[in-house]
């Protein structure tokens, strides 16, 4: 079971799907771990809207590293419906979701606080 954080119902898109980078560790932490997956997914490249995938192997997700992935859009975003317009949260483990989820929208409220934390830049 799939559990996905979408953004509002009828509006119509073709999204573009990207899987977080998984390697030997199940959580997600760290800021520059979350701007090396940014680097590595090419979010910058990508125009539209997009679904995030969460692997089920990851078991957690740190807003530090949200921050990271995010930083530079959340800079320029008014507030968090702007962010869930943009990206959909595909979480496939059942067993975190919620955890996960939640750490994607405090992330993503704490970033647009902070202006993005001048762009994703460590404080």
């Amino acid at each position: 079971m799939t559990t996905t954080a979408t953004r509002p119902a009828g509006e119509s898109y073709s999204p573009v799907c990207v899987c977080l980078p998984v390697d030997d560790r199940r959580n997600l932490v760290g800021r520059e771990a979350g701007m090396a997956a940014r680097r590595a997914l090419n979010l910058d490249g990508i125009q539209g809207h997009v679904v995030i995938k969460v692997p089920e192997a990851i078991m957690s997700i740190t807003s530090s590293y949200i921050l990271g992935l995010f930083g530079p859009e959340l800079h320029s975003m008014p507030d968090l419906d702007s962010f869930l317009r943009r990206y959909s949260i595909q979480v496939e483990s059942t067993d975190c979701a919620h955890h996960i989820l939640l750490a994607f929208i405090r992330g993503a409220q704490r970033g647009l606080m902070d202006g993005g934390l001048e762009s994703g830049k460590a404080a």
